[in-house]
């Protein structure tokens, strides 16, 4: 909220400021969040594009995937 809304409601100047002030807090903690993940998130692409150099590489991979993918299923037809 702006400070014009924080006053028609009937705020006094030290609770406008501590609301800005949490609110400023609270953004912060959020970007950083969002950093950190958008850095794990490039980490993890860089990787996979090295291990995926070869074409052998994807082979591998794809059929761990698939496999994996395979037995999650019966595991779950298993427990229905």
């Amino acid at each position: 909220m702006k400070k014009e809304e924080l006053e028609a409601i009937g705020l006094t100047e030290e609770q406008i400021r501590a609301v800005q002030r949490l609110h400023g807090l609270s953004m912060a903690k959020a970007r950083k969040s969002a950093n950190s993940e958008t850095e794990a998130r490039r980490q993890a692409i860089v990787l996979l594009v090295n291990v995926l150099q070869e074409a052998s590489s994807l082979d591998k991979v794809l059929h761990a995937a698939s496999t994996a993918y395979h037995y999650e299923i019966v595991r779950k037809e298993k427990e229905a």
